[in-house]
């Protein structure tokens, strides 16, 4: 869920589970408990919903990430890492970062968008927010 004021960048949370009003309930109540600003005014909110999840290559969980091309479709598939997909990044931020060119893994700019998600990112925590 992305939230803006239209001033800045976006807050952007997240909400997991089976069902899809728990996962928004929890990426509305992860967003208020995480916001750091009392004089932010929402104006927009956007709910992007993965529906499913498939590995970069369908003969391998893992990729090299300086050697395989990758199946992607720029603006319709997001990225995600991490064994539990603890860090996902949308379609637009993997076009925003220029995460992937020529079908391949681009590693410079995605460890530039890690270290904008890390800035709010707790590990073993099912929610992050983060200002983008």
């Amino acid at each position: 869920m992305s939230v803006t004021d239209h001033r800045g960048r976006a807050y952007v949370t997240r909400g997991a589970h089976t069902s899809l009003s728990s996962a928004i309930e929890g990426a509305i109540l992860s967003f208020f408990e995480n916001m750091d600003s009392p004089h932010f005014q929402s104006e927009a909110v956007k709910l992007d919903i993965m529906t499913s999840v498939r590995p970069m290559k369908k003969e391998q969980p893992f990729i090299h990430i300086k050697k395989d091309k990758i199946g992607y479709k720029r603006g319709l598939h997001g990225i995600a890492f991490g064994e539990d997909l603890e860090l996902a990044f949308l379609p637009e931020e993997v076009t925003a970062y220029q995460m992937i060119k020529d079908k391949k893994i681009n590693p410079d700019n995605v460890l530039a968008a890690f270290g904008k998600h890390f800035s709010t990112y707790k590990p073993g925590e099912n929610q992050a927010v983060e200002r983008r």
